[in-house]
């Protein structure tokens, strides 16, 4: 496959939203768990938005 670009998103931890999509339709910030460039993980979570409720858990394949 090919390298990607992809953020990952989720519910802020005290949102009322089910998943990060309602987040945004009611006007939450959403909680970044992880941000992957050129398909390599650059971080996981964010100093700029809450904490999401899921954590994202990176394995070595």
């Amino acid at each position: 496959g090919q390298e990607a670009d992809l953020v990952l998103l989720d519910t802020a931890i005290g949102s009322v939203a089910g998943d990060a999509l309602e987040a945004l339709k009611i006007g939450d910030t959403p909680g970044i768990a992880a941000v992957l460039i050129d398909g390599q993980v650059k971080l996981t979570g964010s100093r700029n938005t809450p904490p999401p409720t899921r954590r994202v858990s990176v394995q070595a394949v």
